[in-house]
């Protein structure tokens, strides 16, 4: 280190200045100083106005987010919505149909009830013969009628 105090101040600034410690390479220079600050400045400028710039892109990118998730859930509850209508929908297709069924079938009853009584009216015109009871000539003369 001794080497060091034997060196002129120019030197010494230079060197100071290849090892970055903020000292400018002219003694007693407020012009270096001052174009170091503005440097210093601007630079800090320009990165305040990148970290603004980084801010309002994540902004925008958790607003479009925000938007993405709403219309999600908006489609969603809109799916939801129809399934339910389309289900309430067959089950008052379904009890149609069932009341249709139900008076179709009390129509046909009361149409084959009367038809059975007909058509057992048809087949049994006559008594069956009973020996003991009556003359076979007289159940041969109904059978011919």
């Amino acid at each position: 280190m001794a080497f060091l105090a034997k060196a002129q101040k120019v030197d010494l600034l230079s060197l100071a200045a290849e090892v970055v410690l903020g000292v400018s390479p002219t003694p007693g220079s407020k012009r270096g100083k001052n174009k170091e600050r503005e440097r210093e400045n601007e630079r800090q400028e320009r990165e305040k106005e990148r970290e603004q710039r980084e801010k309002e892109r994540e902004f925008a990118a958790k607003e479009k987010e925000k938007e993405g998730e709403l219309e999600a859930k908006k489609e969603r509850e809109e799916r939801e919505f129809e399934a339910k209508e389309k289900v309430k929908e067959r089950e008052h297709e379904l009890l149609l149909k069932k009341m249709e069924l139900e008076t179709e079938a009390r129509r046909i009853e009361s149409t084959t009830g009367g038809r059975v009584k007909s058509s057992f009216d048809v087949y049994h015109p006559i008594q069956k013969f009973d020996p003991k009871v009556g003359d076979i000539s007289l159940y041969l003369t109904i059978f011919d009628r």
